[in-house]
């Protein structure tokens, strides 16, 4: 199950970082269900113009809906892909918040685990983490980023 995952241990393991074949077991094809103990953001690259093209309803208030992945589509180069990043990010924020406010601890997966997964982690750590790891979710603000103490 949730074995092929690394959880981050400075912050307790509430963030963790995987590749999108170490959890293609625990997820359907159309990413609509996982049946993993943590929520997921799953980041896929693709070479289509699709840019930050959400497939599952992470908004809706549903506890089911809060449970599906959160999808997301990164273009392959370079250029487009940072620009994706930055504009995914308050979303895929929003949604770890969310989360880790409900106790629930909360898995990043692209392709290597090595790229776009850990720049996500990094930003959820300094949003919702103090320097210590200890919880500090007040830190970040939902739709508004961070209160001052981002550079």
């Amino acid at each position: 199950g949730d074995q092929r995952m690394t959880p981050i241990s400075r912050i307790g393991g509430r963030l963790c970082i995987a590749t999108l074949p170490d959890i293609a077991h625990n997820v359907n094809t159309a990413f609509q269900t996982i049946p993993m103990s943590n929520p997921c953001i799953v980041l896929r690259q693709t070479t289509h113009a699709a840019v930050n093209q959400l497939r599952s309803p992470e908004d809706q208030a549903d506890t089911e809906a809060r449970s599906s992945p959160l999808e997301i589509i990164i273009p392959a180069d370079k250029k487009s892909a940072e620009r994706a990043f930055k504009a995914c990010l308050p979303r895929c924020l929003d949604f770890i918040g969310r989360h880790l406010e409900e106790g629930r601890n909360v898995c990043v997966a692209c392709e290597t685990g090595s790229d776009v997964s850990v720049g996500v982690v990094v930003a959820a750590m300094q949003a919702f983490f103090d320097d210590d790891g200890s919880p500090d979710l007040g830190r970040y603000e939902k739709g508004a980023g961070m209160k001052g103490k981002c550079c």
